[in-house]
């Protein structure tokens, strides 16, 4: 029994090593090309920004019929914002 986990630590020591290199080599990529990570931001950003035209207008519309029924039932709106106050304040707990 002693033998198993004699051997069970030393393959977890031999992966905590193989992750370490692993890590290391990654660091050293990373210093070779300082501009990858730059490059990556700068194309996710320019991603977030552009939204198909029928997405936005989809968006548009809900924003619209919440709105509209916000405006009409504005008892309803207050209770429903009320009641989810109390909701979320009593699962904080």
């Amino acid at each position: 029994m002693t033998t198993d986990l004699k051997s069970e630590i030393e393959a977890m020591r031999q992966e905590i090593a193989a992750l370490k290199d692993a890590r290391t080599a990654d660091e050293i990529d990373r210093k070779k090309k300082p501009g990858r990570k730059v490059d990556k931001e700068k194309k996710l950003a320019g991603e977030e920004t552009t939204l198909p035209a029928d997405v936005e207008q989809a968006l548009k519309d809900i924003l619209a019929q919440g709105e509209k029924e916000v405006t009409e039932r504005p008892l309803l709106a207050v209770g429903l914002a009320f009641a989810l106050g109390v909701m979320l304040g009593r699962s904080a707990r």
